[in-house]
């Protein structure tokens, strides 16, 4: 009786999530050098003002 090799490839869920991580990773790692603004630069007292010309949207961001 001969036995049959079996071909290891990884699954399609297996590469699904391995991308999914990825592309997490690279999110996390370029997201500083894409938008370099400071959590902590948020000035608070600026907030919840009605909009204005140099903001159309407001300032509750």
């Amino acid at each position: 009786m001969k036995l049959q090799r079996q071909r290891s490839y990884p699954h399609l869920t297996t590469l699904l999530s391995a991308g999914i991580l990825g592309l997490i990773v690279l999110a996390v790692t370029l997201g500083p050098l894409l938008y370099p603004v400071s959590a902590q630069a948020i000035d608070f007292s600026q907030s919840g003002l009605p909009p204005s010309w140099q903001h159309p949207f407001g300032t509750n961001d």
